[in-house]
């Protein structure tokens, strides 16, 4: 029984390929001019899943340096929304504002901000829900400042108490 069932499935695999042979030979055909086009490129050894991270991770100068940390200028566009920030900002002012910021983001502070987080996120989803009613575009950026203030208000109140 086993046989007949998988020789029918070899049958209908092998009908859809002779319907479909001329797909599948331009298929190939295109999969091996690129295969000949990727051959000429030059670049580190790829391994599967990590591809050539891995080569890249042995540089220091990449991941370690301070130097390199210039932005591309897809960045320019988030400039005109967020400003110059830790995000867009470079160099010195980067430096400098990341040394401020670090210790403020540590796992264990930020853990403290877990229930404040949880409260205020559900609140500016009700917000949300009742303000949006499907026909008319809103603009959330008062309410996501607000929820901002609101978590790190909370979180000054839980420190007082």
């Amino acid at each position: 029984m086993y046989t007949a069932i998988f020789t029918a499935i070899i049958i209908y695999f092998l009908l859809v390929a002779f319907r479909k042979r001329r797909e599948l030979l331009e298929f190939w055909r295109v999969r091996r001019v690129c295969n000949e086009q990727f051959e000429k490129l030059t670049g580190p050894p790829a391994v599967p899943i990590f591809g050539s991270t891995w080569y890249f991770k042995k540089d220091p100068i990449i991941f370690d340096s301070s130097v390199n940390i210039s932005k591309s200028s897809q960045y320019e566009k988030l400039k005109e929304w967020i400003g110059d920030g830790l995000l867009i900002s470079t160099n010195e002012k980067w430096r400098s504002r990341r040394k401020m910021l670090t210790q403020t983001f540590h796992f264990a502070v930020l853990k403290d901000y877990q229930k404040v987080f949880t409260a205020q996120g559900k609140t500016l989803v009700e917000v949300l829900q009742f303000r949006a009613d499907n026909m008319n575009p809103i603009d959330i950026l008062p309410y996501i400042k607000r929820c901002t203030l609101d978590i790190i208000c909370g979180r000054l109140r839980s420190v007082a108490e």
